[in-house]
């Protein structure tokens, strides 16, 4: 009898635990580390959400990383990101790897690469970070700090620097304060927050500082002038934008374009001869613009347009 009773106790023991386990879907995504270990940046399971403020709008990003890809013989993961609210329509970004080393490196879509993270750092070390989407220079910056925070049942690292820009710190798995893609970025007149990051689709980290995970584009000052007959499309295969109007014959009434960039900054003006007419901007950055549309003075359409 004792045998039996044995026999059945460690069957009960056996089949709640294995009970147990089964309930645990999120157990192997979250798992706890101790401090040697690193957490890896580059993971599909990860979404960010950024806040991001000009001069004319304020609005937010979300960016995901997605399937591998080899260029010049290195292995990259591509990167997109969206201002759409049910994550459905995508824009490529550029291209991120990362080496066994805690070196994170960004590839803009347009060849350029640079080293934005490093997490095998130590206080008073130095590195040198380039990150070709959001500054054009070099900066080597000096450890000044590191602690740890508890983030999504782990503890993860954390980088503070003397001489970054805008006061960063990087965190192990999440990066900059300013979100995935926002290292060393140095353009006056642009704030970048990370406000939400997921991690399967579970909540990791909100910032305080915000109420939401999502902000539609809004703008600062009342730019919602719309006329129907104007239509502006941007063609992605040769970076051209083309200018219709449907109710309007070409001469008969003068029409001139502005575009504006995040910061209020007119960078370009012509007037619109031609029914559609096509512009070329090849030589523009990559970011979102206003597009406006003049006749004698009065506006009469305005026009967001992301140019990548």
């Amino acid at each position: 009898m004792k045998i039996c009773g044995t026999l059945i106790l460690t069957f009960l023991v056996f089949h709640f635990f294995c009970i147990g386990q089964h309930s645990l879907p999120f157990e192997r995504a979250q798992p706890t580390k101790s401090e040697s270990n690193y957490a890896p940046i580059v993971d599909t399971s990860k979404l960010w959400s950024v806040h991001i403020q000009g001069a004319n709008m304020a609005f937010s990003m979300y960016y995901k990383i997605g399937d591998t890809i080899t260029l010049n013989g290195n292995i990259y993961r591509s990167v997109f990101e969206t201002n759409d609210s049910l994550l459905l329509s995508w824009t490529l970004v550029g291209f991120i790897r990362e080496s066994n080393n805690s070196e994170v490196y960004f590839r803009y879509t347009n060849g350029d690469e640079g080293l934005i993270y490093k997490f095998d750092l130590e206080v008073n070390d130095s590195v040198e970070v380039y990150n070709p989407l959001v500054c054009p220079e070099y900066n080597t910056l000096v450890v000044s700090e590191i602690d740890s925070i508890w983030l999504g049942n782990i503890f993860r690292k954390r980088i503070y620097f003397l001489n970054s820009n805008n006061e960063d710190y990087w965190t192990e798995g999440i990066g900059s304060k300013f979100g995935l893609l926002f290292s060393n970025y140095c353009y006056i007149g642009v704030l970048y927050n990370l406000i939400c990051y997921y991690e399967f689709d579970t909540l990791i980290y909100q910032n305080p500082d915000f109420e939401n995970c999502y902000y539609p584009l809004i703008d600062n000052v009342n730019l919602n002038k719309q006329s129907k007959s104007f239509q502006v499309k941007y063609n992605t295969s040769d970076r051209t934008i083309a200018i219709t109007n449907s109710n309007v014959k070409t001469g008969s009434i003068a029409f001139t374009m502005r575009i504006f960039n995040l910061l209020g900054n007119e960078i370009y003006y012509c007037k619109l001869f031609s029914n559609p007419q096509i512009i070329s901007v090849s030589h523009f950055a990559k970011g979102l613009y206003l597009v406006n549309i003049n006749s004698q003075g009065n506006l009469l359409y305005q026009e967001k347009i992301f140019i990548y």
